[in-house]
C-alpha cells in the first residue's frame, strides 16, 4: 500500500514538474512573440499600392501605383531615394506624379518663423528607366534641413503618399497576366544617419525599413 501511495505520489509530483516547464516556456514563447510583433509595428514600412481590381488587358489608361510610407520618426531627411524594378516589356513606365507628404518650405529653426510646407518633386529619368526596367528616382534637400521631409509634414492615410508611379500596358500583355513591380532599395538619409543609425533604409546598418512590393493583376 505504500509503495503505491509513493508510486501516486511520484507522478503527481512529475505531473506538476511538467506543468510548470510548459507554462515557463509557453510564458517565453508569449512574450517573445510580444517582442517580434511589437518590434514589426513599430518598424517603418514603404509600400507600392496595388490596384484593388483586375485591369482589362486592352486598357490604353494610365495605372497609379502610389508609393506610401507607414509612419515617419521624429527626424529631419532632406534626401531620399528609391529603386524599383518593373517588367519592361509588359509596362511602359510614363513617370512620377506628386504624392500627399510635405516636406519644408524654406523654414528655418533659428528664426522661429512660420512653418511652411510643400510637396516636392522627385527627380528620375524616363527613357533611362524603360531602357532598363529600373526606376531610380531621388529627392534632395540641397540646403541640408530647410526642404526636409519631416514628421510635421506626415499624416497617416492624409500625407503619407511619396509619390505616384504612373505606367500603361504594352501590347504585349495577355489576359490573366500578372505583373509584379518590385522595391529594390529605399533610403530616407537623416544628416547624421551614418553615425547615430537615424537613417532609415533597406541596406543594413541603418534604422530597418520594411518593403511591400505591388502587383498589377489582368483580366
Amino acid at each position: 500500500m505504500r509503495n503505491k501511495l509513493k508510486n501516486i505520489y511520484s507522478k503527481i509530483k512529475k505531473f506538476t514538474i511538467d506543468n510548470k516547464k510548459i507554462a515557463t516556456i509557453s510564458v517565453i514563447i508569449f512574450v517573445l512573440v510580444g517582442v517580434i510583433v511589437g518590434l514589426n509595428i513599430n518598424t517603418p514600412k514603404f509600400y507600392l499600392q496595388s490596384p484593388k481590381n483586375s485591369i482589362s488587358s486592352e486598357s490604353k489608361d494610365e495605372i497609379i501605383i502610389p508609393a506610401v510610407l507607414s509612419k515617419l520618426s521624429d527626424n529631419k531627411y532632406p534626401a531620399a531615394s528609391v529603386g524599383i524594378t518593373f517588367d519592361k516589356n509588359k509596362l511602359e513606365f510614363v513617370g512620377i506624379k506628386l504624392g500627399t507628404m510635405e516636406t519644408y518650405d524654406d523654414y528655418n529653426e533659428e528664426s522661429k518663423g512660420e512653418k511652411r510646407f510643400k510637396v516636392p518633386n522627385w527627380v528620375y529619368n524616363v527613357d533611362v528607366a524603360n531602357q532598363k526596367g529600373e526606376i531610380n528616382a531621388m529627392y534632395l534637400d540641397t540646403t541640408a534641413s530647410k526642404n526636409a521631409y519631416n514628421i510635421e509634414g506626415f499624416k497617416k492615410k492624409e500625407k503619407d503618399i511619396l509619390f505616384r508611379l504612373v505606367f500603361k500596358l504594352k501590347d504585349s500583355v495577355i489576359p490573366k497576366d500578372k505583373i509584379d513591380i518590385n522595391i529594390e532599395e529605399v533610403v530616407f538619409a537623416t544628416i547624421t544617419g551614418d553615425v547615430d543609425k537615424t537613417t532609415l533604409s533597406t541596406k543594413d546598418n541603418y534604422g530597418k525599413l520594411k518593403t511591400e512590393d505591388a502587383i498589377i493583376k489582368l483580366k
